[in-house]
């Protein structure tokens, strides 16, 4: 069974094209699993997550701060922090959704 160290994973998050905090939001990640005995052991599970930008993470500022709350709430998977629906009166009055993270 194949389980990354902790320099083939930095390696291959490098190689991602995505934003540089969500890179670090998985590196912390990474050792967050590694301190719960519970080691990420292949790209695949980080794949299939950034495969859910848009789905299920409104974007990338959305999975990173789902990382840190399921880091913070203990929790073995990355789940996605709840959004608050928030609307605002545009100059014609119309009221419109803004999501807040």
């Amino acid at each position: 069974q194949l389980i990354l160290n902790k320099q083939s994973f930095n390696t291959e998050i490098e190689k991602l094209n995505i934003a540089d905090f969500l890179k670090e939001s998985f590196r912390e990640w990474f050792d967050y699993k590694q301190q719960i005995n519970n080691p990420v052991k292949t790209m695949l599970s980080i794949t299939k997550v950034l495969n859910q930008i848009g789905k299920d993470y409104i974007d990338e500022k959305h999975l990173s701060d789902s990382i840190d709350f399921s880091i913070g709430k203990e929790y073995k998977g990355i789940f996605p922090k709840e959004i608050k629906k928030q609307f605002t009166t545009t100059p014609q009055n119309k009221q419109i959704p803004v999501w807040n993270v």
